[in-house]
């Protein structure tokens, strides 16, 4: 009986050691992650809080790929990038040895976005001999069995009809090839009963009630540790924390503005209904190519945070190209920067093309719009936003994607608007270009072309058409059935610079896909008027220091002298008569506007690099409008 006791003794002790080292663990664990909720309470949110302290780098592939285990063992890519096993197939009821190869190989594929990726095989075995039935695909949930062996090792099942059925799974590629099974179970001999001795009981200040004593203080000091940290810790953290509010509300989530690193970032929060959108973006960007391009959003990183699932970006205090005509009037200067640098972001996106040894594929954006243009300090466009964005090689559209009405109704081209749309990758590249126009007049409407021009107040695409809030009936009549277009002052297109950019948004928002020009067109003609007037970009100190590096020497010509630029525009020659006059020709070419001639030995990306625009004494603001 006293042994009894002991072992009893023994084995609390054990179970209480257990116990204590998982509560500290917990309160480790309560210390070190905060939760989205206690972030959020405090209107701030610090990456590097909730991320344990990491910095958040560049991830190569989607967080969502990591379930699946490692590249290359447990998954592989295919060209669409999406992520499949290679399992043997077989199936002894389809299969006849005498007539094909048996068994053959499959790759298997996830049906639900929260699967992981299997492979199967399944035996009926009986007293003589152990013969496979079925082999294949097994996408499970992580609550089907334990499927994350590497190696198919059967198990026994009761099938009801007196044979016995095994199954197995596992998660490499081929792994169920070959079949194990588990060493047969030896039957043993019952234990033996020992008849225990009878011992003193001891103390109850003993050496094992000491320990007892010991380990229980031990715990108590640990959790009492743990929230005095606890508490300091959250003490410092509100102590150099400001507060910040709401940056923007969209369709799919709210960007908040965030701190990782004394580095302002921005934080996409996505909802668990649109977890799907957060997946594509960053689809998206697992492109390389497109990650390291100056004129689309850089990104950071993506984490889940219980229900909520964050994108995170770079931060740029200008917002929005919308907000930002709300409150400002763009020279000339500004406004050739913001035009060639966004349809210089939209031309790569279309672009299909080898970058350092990768394909990189065609992006269509399908949601293109003044609030998806984001400003850096020196007015440099980066587009943003790619949740319906989708890729496409070989001129065509994914098979198994939904091509229905998707974007902003006030964007929509009119094929979209009749439901006419053709499911080729120019197509949809030409959708956006129209979407481009629209942004391109946004843009137009806001600058002023010389200091006697009135400017009016920001307005958006056919507000004075259709209405602030129109239905898609309304912009169907508007645009496909009416074909009006947005109008702008007389002032823009008798200038000779605004009539060209003019001119250039009638092309991109022609009533056929067809007869408009395409991003790449649009941005070599509005490239060539801004590098005209790259070297006449003026400094301010409150932008830049006075030691900033000089606008590239005039560069001088065998013909003309001195050249102002990297191309030269005569003066008075380009007005709206010469220049209708002759644009056919221009149109078809795709090249420099009439009566412009190129000085190559100027470097383009250097001289947009090299000029930063000035900036008005008047500080834009964040508007907080809901997105549409």
């Amino acid at each position: 009986m006293a042994v009894k006791n002991e072992n009893d003794g023994k084995m609390f002790t054990v179970i209480f050691i257990a116990s204590s080292l998982l509560i500290s663990t917990h309160c480790f664990t309560a210390l070190k992650h905060n939760s989205l909720g206690d972030i959020l309470n405090d209107d701030i949110i610090n990456l590097k809080d909730s991320s344990g302290g990491a910095e958040i780098k560049l991830p190569a592939k989607p967080v969502f790929l990591k379930k699946h285990g490692v590249e290359g063992l447990n998954y592989n890519l295919d060209n669409k990038s999406r992520p499949f096993i290679y399992c043997d197939f077989y199936d002894v009821s389809s299969c006849d040895p005498m007539e094909r190869s048996c068994p053959t190989m499959k790759m298997c594929y996830a049906s639900v976005n929260d699967h992981r990726l299997g492979c199967m095989a399944a035996l009926v075995n009986n007293s003589l001999t152990r013969q496979v039935t079925l082999k294949g695909c097994w996408m499970h949930d992580g609550n089907l069995g334990n499927c994350d062996n590497s190696k198919c090792i059967a198990d026994e099942r009761p099938t009801g009809h007196g044979n016995a059925a095994l199954f197995c799974c596992c998660s490499t590629h081929y792994c169920n090839r070959r079949v194990l099974f588990p060493p047969q179970r030896v039957a043993t001999s019952p234990p033996t009963t020992v008849e225990p001795t009878e011992i003193e009981d001891p103390a109850f200040f003993g050496a094992g009630s000491r320990m007892f004593a010991i380990i229980v203080l031990g715990f108590f000091s640990l959790c009492a540790l743990a929230l005095f940290c606890y508490y300091s810790y959250r003490e410092y953290r509100n102590s150099r924390h400001y507060k910040e509010k709401l940056v923007a509300r969209g369709r799919f989530g709210q960007v908040f503005r965030g701190v990782l690193e004394n580095e302002t970032v921005a934080v996409k929060i996505f909802p668990s209904v649109d977890v799907n959108s957060w997946i594509v973006e960053q689809e998206i960007y697992a492109i390389a190519s497109l990650r390291r391009h100056k004129n689309i959003l850089r990104y950071l990183g993506a984490e889940v945070h219980g229900n909520d699932f964050w994108l995170i970006t770079e931060f740029h205090d200008n917002g929005s190209l919308f907000d930002f005509l709300h409150f400002r009037i763009l020279t000339l200067q500004e406004s050739l920067k913001v035009i060639a640098s966004m349809l210089r972001g939209l031309s790569f996106l279309h672009e299909e093309k080898m970058i350092d040894g990768e394909l990189k594929p065609c992006v269509v954006h399908r949601d293109f719009k003044s609030r998806n243009v984001l400003l850096k300090f020196d007015l440099t466009s980066v587009i943003a936003d790619f949740g319906l964005a989708l890729k496409c090689e070989n001129g065509q559209m994914p098979s198994d994607e939904n091509h229905g009405q998707v974007g902003t109704r006030r964007y929509m081209s009119p094929e979209v608007l009749e439901g006419a749309t053709e499911f080729t990758a120019f197509a949809f590249r030409q959708i956006d270009v129209y979407a481009a126009a629209l942004v391109l007049w946004e843009i137009l409407s806001r600058t002023s072309m010389d200091k006697d021009d009135i400017v009016g107040e920001y307005e958006r695409p056919y507000e004075a058409e259709a209405g602030v809030q129109p239905t898609l009936h309304d912009m169907r009549r508007v645009v496909a059935v009416e074909k009006k277009r947005p109008s702008i002052r007389v002032a823009v297109m008798e200038h000779n610079i605004g009539g060209v950019l003019w001119k250039t948004a009638e092309d991109m928002w022609d009533m056929e896909p067809d007869g408009r020009i395409t991003s790449g067109c649009a941005y070599e003609r509005a490239n060539t008027l801004f590098m005209s007037y790259a070297t006449n970009l003026k400094f301010e100190s409150s932008v830049q220091p006075k030691n900033l590096p000089n606008v590239p020497v005039p560069v001088y010509t065998q013909d003309c002298g001195v050249a102002p630029a990297a191309l030269l525009i005569k003066d008075g020659s380009l007005g709206s008569n010469g220049f209708h006059a002759s644009m056919d020709e221009y149109a078809q070419a795709c090249s420099a506007p009439p009566n412009v001639r190129y000085l190559p030995t100027l470097d383009t990306e250097k001289v947009i690099q090299d000029n930063i625009i000035p900036l008005s004494n008047q500080t834009p603001t964040h508007s907080t409008l809901p997105l549409s």
